[in-house]
């Protein structure tokens, strides 16, 4: 595996930060000088609160100078909204759609699961819980492409339990899923997460494990099926 040099990644990071911290800037200006209406995007919320924030902390004559966010905490707000929230669904969809593509039978019951849930309608947050087959797919693509290779761990003491989570290998580890391990076959997650390593969530590492547990659940990307 070749590794990018520890100086060229802090130089791609601070670009990055760079470049939102300009956006951010860019979107304060317009709200604080030219008067323009907060625009209803993530961004525009999470500076539209920040600001509310800090209004009402002036207003109390509240002492407590960490009231609202800093910059860095804003900058780092909007990483995770796009590396998060977009290029990692992205991924998911296409490799979702190629898999579809290619197993033709499982396309059509989750169009005709989707079509039975929604009807004619625009898709509804309430509805997603109703789609087993869907989430069955969703969980096959993240094991056998998961949006991440690898992630790295920060202990809250010292330890060592080695130096990275190797994701696509766990996830292809035919001791822990069987000799089928790289085969499509959604119906292993027919019974949920939980049941489908033996009670042990922790063998498919989709992006994180968090208190959300998956950043996609609660999302609607298959109405693309429709």
């Amino acid at each position: 595996m070749v590794m990018i040099d520890c100086r060229r990644m802090k130089e791609i990071d601070r670009m990055v930060n760079d470049l939102v911290k300009g956006i951010i800037k860019r979107q304060e200006k317009a709200m604080k000088e030219e008067g323009e209406a907060i625009k209803k995007d993530l961004l525009g919320i999470l500076l539209e609160f920040n600001q509310k924030e800090s209004n009402q902390s002036q207003g109390n004559h509240n002492k407590n100078k960490n009231v609202g966010l800093i910059m860095n905490e804003v900058i780092d707000d909007c990483k995770f909204f796009y590396f998060g929230g977009q290029a990692i669904t992205a991924s998911l969809l296409a490799f979702t759609m190629m898999l579809l593509g290619k197993h033709t039978d499982w396309q059509a019951c989750t169009r005709e699961e989707v079509l039975q849930v929604f009807e004619d309608q625009k898709p509804k947050f309430g509805g997603l819980s109703h789609l087993k087959i869907a989430t069955m797919i969703l969980f096959k693509v993240l094991r056998l492409y998961p949006s991440v290779a690898c992630q790295d761990r920060l202990a809250a003491k010292d330890m060592k339990v080695g130096d990275f989570l190797p994701i696509l290998i766990l996830h292809h580890d035919e001791d822990l899923w069987g000799s089928d391990a790289k085969e499509f076959k959604p119906e292993r997650f027919s019974e949920g997460i939980l049941k489908a390593r033996k009670g042990i969530p922790y063998y498919i590492l989709v992006v994180w494990m968090g208190c959300s547990k998956l950043h996609w659940k609660k999302s609607s990307p298959c109405w693309r099926l429709r």
